[in-house]
């Protein structure tokens, strides 16, 4: 499902401590084809944890 609502919820996830939670946050805006989130995007895979599995 894709609201504004929704979409709002998402980006609040992405300021969460918990990296697996901006994780899917970051890959339910990118579903949606959100670009505001490229910044973010790119902040964390240059974070500290890039590659960790």
């Amino acid at each position: 499902m894709d609201t504004q609502a929704t979409r709002n919820a998402l980006h609040k996830k992405l300021l969460d401590d918990d990296y697996k939670i901006r994780g899917e946050a970051l890959v339910g805006l990118a579903k949606r084809n959100d670009i505001s989130i490229l910044n973010v995007l790119i902040d964390e895979l240059e974070g500290e944890f890039n590659g960790r599995v």
